[in-house]
């Protein structure tokens, strides 16, 4: 493979697809996509950074630079070992900072994440819209002409970032990008030691800070941490604040941690506790031991002032308490299970659940108790519903109802649904006695397959299930702990059974044109004819969904036509 003419060395702070973006210019390429044919990865994929190490083998070969130094360059190695922090990564858009391309005509790697928020050596926020008509600007507008596509804009002339002030972002960002960079992050008195633990704890931070007010001496603006997107692209300055209170939030810790969770316990109960919750799950983690500490230290704290009831916070924190319990709120039953008040009141009056009012006035709570909720959950957790009996069975849930009228299944009224549920043992029990014996090699007809091929006879699932009962069919299943999609049947055997299904049609119903035929051994135009003439009508006339049409003739018309021929 020839190398390029021109071979730009490649700056030490830019990314490769700006880098690429830098070559194919050079060397007079129209854009990238001349180069992007010649890699392994999709062209969205190249756009977004994302340079495979096959790519990066493929570029070494033709820019003469060392592999090792291209892949530092792309996001794929970093995605690779930050597997959980992936959404960091910035895709389909790009932020850039207007002094840096101005000075350095490069597009810079660790502006492709989202918590990177403003450009350290000039102290701005980072720019990802057109500054005119505030639309996505790409790499090749930025770093050829310099000229937004769609308003004409000069890009780096027009653009007004603006510059940042408070110390606070400065720090921040400086350790965020420390971390992007492979650094490790310095959060004090905290055992926060990787980029991994940094970025997993502030996941789950801001679901403390998201809604509240700036801490970092800002007035009447608020953390929107999840909602801080604006025509589907990333707000810039919503980020930085998300970050900046991040970091400021285990900076001096705990004092400063103490300051934002006591701003939390303020938030509405609905809030408080959904948020809660979604903070303490990510608490497991080891090595956040000391913050959960802190967190828990807190919150009995509050118990001690009488802010908060004991059952709280404390059940979180240690779950051999919450082995002792004996009854819960029914508030807590709701949140735990997704029962609603309403079915609560149903089982109680039925004499499944132990609930009752204790207390007196305006501290009057409705009490679960412990034992009876378990006895309900493990009742309730025998039935399913007929998509749940679809899944296991690897069917649709209109093949259950045909089972459930066929009464090869049975529904039962609960007081857990208001529609008939079914029996999650009869659900097992049908699949393994009609999955038929294990074996992976044997090559025969899916089920589904066989439903499909068959489907203009009239064959339906029942029939399987009730030929397989009988005898007549004998499945084989290739894999163990299947479903019947992973059953297959001897064709010989499905043939016999069509054979079969004729018969009993033919019976019941009659005869199909095209069987009339070869019956009488008469063609088709002469049988038409005939019918036409004698005035013979059809005893049934079945439309298929595909539009075909199918006529069915009884026995005594039958014998009619073949008078009518002698």
């Amino acid at each position: 493979m020839l190398r390029f003419l021109l071979r730009p060395r490649i700056n030490d702070e830019e990314s490769l697809v700006g880098y690429v973006e830098r070559i194919s210019t050079q060397n007079c390429y129209k854009d990238s996509l001349g180069i992007y044919r010649l890699l392994h990865s999709s062209t969205r994929d190249l756009q977004n950074n994302m340079f495979s190490n096959v790519d990066a083998i493929i570029l070494g070969d033709l820019t003469g630079k060392l592999i090792d130094n291209l892949t530092s360059k792309s996001y794929f190695q970093w995605i690779i070992k930050h597997q959980s922090s992936s959404n960091y990564v910035l895709r389909n858009q790009i932020k850039f900072c207007p002094e840096c391309v101005k000075i350095k005509g490069i597009h810079k790697y660790i502006w492709g994440f989202h918590p990177v928020c403003i450009c350290l050596e000039h102290q701005r926020i980072l720019i990802n819209l057109c500054p005119k008509c505030n639309k996505n600007i790409t790499l090749t507008e930025l770093l050829r002409s310099g000229v937004c596509k769609k308003c004409s804009c000069k890009i780096l002339i027009d653009a007004n970032n603006k510059s940042i002030l408070s110390p606070e972002y400065i720090s921040s960002q400086t350790l965020i990008q420390q971390c992007f960079l492979g650094g490790n992050p310095l959060l004090k008195n905290t055992t926060i030691s990787n980029a991994e633990d940094f970025f997993s704890l502030a996941r789950i931070s801001f679901h403390i800070l998201e809604g509240l007010q700036s801490f970092l001496n800002e007035e009447h603006l608020l953390i929107n941490t999840f909602t801080n997107k604006r025509n589907g692209n990333l707000d810039n300055q919503k980020n930085l604040i998300s970050w900046g209170n991040f970091v400021w939030m285990y900076d001096d810790f705990p004092m400063n941690y103490y300051q934002v969770l006591n701003e939390f316990s303020k938030k509405s109960r609905k809030t408080l506790y959904e948020q809660k919750s979604r903070y303490e799950e990510g608490l497991v983690n080891k090595e956040f031991s000391i913050i959960r500490k802190a967190y828990e230290d807190f919150w009995i704290g509050k118990l001690n002032e009488g802010s908060i009831r004991k059952d709280f916070s404390i059940f979180k924190s240690n779950q051999q308490l919450i082995k002792k319990r004996i009854a819960l709120r029914r508030e807590e039953v709701k949140h735990a299970t997704g029962m609603g008040y309403g079915k609560m009141n149903r089982l109680q009056e039925i004499g499944k659940l132990d609930l009752q009012l204790n207390g007196f006035g305006n501290q009057q709570r409705y009490i679960v108790n412990q034992d009876s909720l378990n006895k309900v959950i493990e009742d309730r957790n025998t039935y399913i519903h007929k998509h749940e009996a679809a899944n296991i069975l690897g069917i649709t849930s209109d093949s259950i109802t045909l089972l459930i009228k066929a009464e090869i299944l049975q529904e039962y009224a609960t007081s857990y649904a208001h529609n008939k549920m079914i029996l999650k043992k009869d659900i097992e029990d049908l699949l393994q006695e009609f999955s038929g014996t294990y074996q992976r090699s044997f090559r025969g007809i899916p089920f589904h397959d066989a439903l499909i091929k068959y489907s203009v006879i009239g064959l339906k699932i029942v029939d399987l299930i009730r030929f397989t009962k009988d005898g007549i069919l004998h499945p084989r299943i290739k894999c163990h702990n299947g479903t019947l999609a992973d059953v297959s049947y001897s064709e010989y055997e499905l043939e016999r059974c069509i054979t079969l299904l004729k018969e009993e049609r033919r019976e019941t119903k009659g005869y199909y044109f095209s069987e009339i035929m070869k019956i009488l051994h008469v063609g088709e135009k002469k049988l038409k004819l005939l019918l036409v003439d004698k005035q013979i009508e059809p005893d049934e006339i079945i439309i298929y969904r595909d539009g075909r049409i199918r006529y069915l003739y009884s026995l005594p018309k039958v014998e009619e036509i073949r008078r009518a021929l002698r």
